[in-house]
């Protein structure tokens, strides 16, 4: 139903995807996000049944929280309250290591708003779902913080491929690739225009 709306080669990605998860959950192998797959008893699936999984710039993690310090030329890192990225020349990035200075080029401190959002995202990466209702209320936002963007999936509610009640998203399909879809709508950096999920009509 949802497949013609996309291109060839995006058609045939999301074939090899259903492929491989059949094969590996054949095999004995759970299912983890998007694109990752774990044996019952590894640290992974327990966390996601547990409710503790995590999803951060490097993949899906079993670890309490996103300090990632990264080592050497383009490195990022990532703690609670922003992300920096390494020079990407060798020589400046040399240059400033001989300097005893932290090698970063550039970086960003969390808003409010990032963190909102980046608990959305990771909520709706892990586990398919995502209570906005209960997370706005956490962080005592408005509830109505985010209709704009509930708004944006009325074209994904109508093709079943999520479901909006009470503010809570749950998403169905099968093509587990298409989460990125509905959590791009809740990215502030990325314009509305273009957006691959705003062609799904």
């Amino acid at each position: 139903q949802v497949s013609c709306f996309f291109s060839s080669t995006l058609k045939s990605t999301f074939a090899a995807d259903l492929l491989i998860q059949q094969l590996l959950e054949g095999a004995g192998y759970e299912s983890i996000g998007i694109d990752h797959f774990s044996k019952k008893e590894d640290d992974l699936f327990l966390s996601l049944q547990n409710k503790t999984l995590r999803r951060n710039f490097m993949g899906y993690t079993p670890a309490p929280n996103d300090d990632n310090i990264g080592v050497g030329i383009s490195s990022i890192s990532e703690m609670t309250h922003g992300i920096s990225q390494n020079s990407v020349q060798f020589s400046e990035y040399k240059k400033m290591i001989q300097a005893r200075k932290l090698p970063i080029a550039r970086g960003w401190i969390y808003t409010n708003d990032d963190h909102v959002r980046k608990t959305v995202i990771s909520q709706l990466m892990c586990y398919f779902e995502a209570d906005l209702h209960d997370i706005l209320s956490w962080n005592k936002y408005p509830l109505d913080y985010f209709d704009k963007e509930l708004s944006h999936l009325k074209n994904l509610e109508t093709l079943g491929i999520i479901s909006v009640k009470d503010r809570k998203i749950c998403f169905y399909s099968n093509l587990r690739m298409l989460i990125r879809y509905v959590s791009m709508v809740f990215d502030a950096y990325t314009t509305t225009e273009g957006k691959p999920y705003s062609k799904i009509s």
